[in-house]
């Protein structure tokens, strides 16, 4: 199974959805980032220095 990769950014796990270039938060979907495209999303992870949540840890807080 192909999971969404997770990122950690600050104190808040998000999950990346290429297709619709959102950023949204995995405790609470509700709360999302839309981006205008991949690229500002890729930029955006970069900058704020975002940490790819290894399978295992992902919802722990």
């Amino acid at each position: 199974m192909n999971r969404l990769p997770i990122f950690r950014i600050k104190d808040k796990l998000f999950f990346v959805d290429l297709r619709l270039r959102q950023l949204r938060n995995v405790h609470n979907p509700h709360e999302y980032l839309d981006f205008k495209d991949v690229y500002a999303l890729l930029d955006y992870l970069h900058e704020n220095k975002a940490k790819q949540e290894v399978s295992g840890e992902r919802f722990k807080h």
